[in-house]
């Protein structure tokens, strides 16, 4: 009997170690979230999301860092505050100090990271390009397309796509594919390109 009693206590505390944790801090004007599912044991890996993405726990971004063994983050902003990738990498760093403090996942502060967004969201690549050793890619959709030549060229050389589509932005970035990407194709980066 005292067999079945502590096999059931083993059972019930490893099913309140394996839940899913989620994390919210507010740094200045910016608001960092993070997701962190129960197959992140350590976290792999963190998709960077920008901005104003609202953040769940069971969408296809939660199901692939199932996944892979990465967390989530998403911040959120105002679209009127001036000079947003900067006060978003900043927000970004802070709270991942903070979190790894509280979750006790250290290794958040360097897992590789994967940036994504969509329009406005294009800021993620300002957002991690000062980070490339931390990089693995950024995906950018119904956007804007990077000038390389104004990135650091470490930056560059991570692997980029961009999409671009008619919402919301009724393809008025077509002319960014001959002026920003055919010259990154001609450097040979490792970009792609979808409409």
């Amino acid at each position: 009997m005292k067999l079945v009693i502590a096999s059931v206590l083993v059972f019930s505390a490893a099913l309140a170690c394996a839940e899913d944790r989620m994390f919210e801090t507010g740094v200045d004007t910016v608001d960092v979230q993070l997701f962190i599912p129960e197959e992140a044991k350590p976290v792999r890996g963190i998709l960077v999301h920008m901005f104003n993405y609202e953040m769940k726990t069971h969408d296809r971004n939660a199901a692939l860092c199932r996944e892979l063994g990465w967390a989530h983050l998403n911040t959120v902003i105002s679209v009127k505050e001036n000079n947003r990738p900067v006060k978003i990498r900043a927000a970004i760093a802070k709270s991942l100090e903070q979190f790894a403090k509280e979750s006790g996942n250290p290794e958040l502060l360097t897992a590789p990271r994967a940036g994504t967004g969509f329009s406005a969201g294009g800021m993620v690549i300002q957002v991690l390009e000062t980070r490339p050793e931390l990089l693995l890619t950024n995906a950018v959709s119904c956007s804007w397309v990077r000038d390389s030549t104004a990135m650091p060229a470490a930056a560059a050389a991570v692997p980029h796509l961009f999409l671009i589509g008619a919402k919301p932005d009724g393809f008025k970035m077509l002319p960014a594919i001959e002026k920003f990407y055919d010259p990154a194709l001609t450097a040979k980066l490792p970009w792609g390109l979808g409409l």
